[in-house]
């Protein structure tokens, strides 16, 4: 099982941040650059703004799967205790029913 770097969201915050900051830096430059600098420039603003693409495409896949994992562990247990579910969601509506009958 190939194993691969997972960013946490202060991590990909501040990657963001950082590219950002990147960008704008080369973004000024190539206004002060001739044509050819400027295009290199924006390649190089390219670059950074696929880098966190894809670090946001990897944290979306990584929230997808953990979603997957609990609808499914959400179903098993309910289908396997379905008169505990029914108890759960009653004893959540009644208390809901309370606090909204309050005001």
């Amino acid at each position: 099982m190939a194993t691969r770097k997972t960013l946490t969201e202060e991590e990909l915050l501040a990657h963001l941040r950082k590219t950002v900051e990147d960008a704008e830096e080369l973004l000024n430059q190539a206004s002060k650059a001739g044509n050819e600098k400027a295009d290199e420039l924006r390649s190089r603003a390219k670059q950074l703004l696929n880098s966190v693409q894809e670090g946001f495409e990897e944290k979306k896949e990584e929230v997808v799967e953990r979603t997957k994992e609990a609808v499914n562990a959400t179903n098993t247990y309910v289908y396997d205790n379905p008169w505990r579910a029914v108890g759960a969601v009653s004893i959540a509506a009644l208390l809901l029913g309370i606090i909204i009958g309050r005001k």
